[in-house]
């Protein structure tokens, strides 16, 4: 015979799970079953690092967690909290992604200017509408790290919001400004 045991945390959150037969008892574990059976399995957490049981003498139940509303939600045991610090970084790689896509669409304009300059053929554009674009993409990348300093300041989740949009706008008045 083999005996199972859970060990519990305050909260009565099962914190780990084994059988007699791969380990012994220390004192202070609950037996909840003594059986044939060797193995006793138990995955504590979830894919979110959350326990996933809880112990309701004499049962096991299992905790039921709703669907993570977003990437700025963490789970505090009982319920979604959004988290300034999640919110960020989420933004801040939305941003970085954002300002590679909106040089990228400008990039090919550049490009071309270059290869038609190294193959000695006429240019579409003027040496002044180039270095005019150039300019554009600084004040882009001065604009993005703009928006990434009030980011890290944003002390609300509303600021971050504003952030977002104000970054998303930015990048459909770029889309529609070039065409390749």
């Amino acid at each position: 015979m083999y005996k199972h045991y859970i060990k519990v945390d305050e909260n009565n959150n099962i914190t780990d799970a084994f059988s007699s037969g791969f380990q012994q008892s220390q004192g202070g574990e609950i037996l909840v079953a003594d059986t044939n059976e060797r193995h006793f399995n138990l995955q504590i957490l979830d894919e979110y690092g959350n326990f996933k049981w809880k112990w309701e003498d004499p049962d096991i139940i299992e905790v039921v967690i709703p669907a993570r509303p977003s990437e700025y939600y963490d789970w505090n045991g009982s319920a979604w909290v959004v988290t300034l610090t999640r919110a960020k970084e989420s933004e801040g790689a939305f941003l970085r992604n954002t300002t590679k896509e909106i040089l990228s669409f400008s990039s090919c304009i550049v490009h071309r200017h270059i290869d038609e300059i190294a193959d000695g053929g006429s240019k579409r554009m003027t040496d002044e509408q180039y270095n005019a674009e150039l300019a554009h993409r600084r004040e882009i990348r001065e604009y993005v790290d703009g928006r990434i300093v009030a980011l890290e300041g944003a002390t609300q989740l509303d600021d971050i919001m504003n952030i977002h949009d104000d970054i998303a706008g930015k990048l459909i008045d770029e889309k529609t400004r070039y065409s390749c």
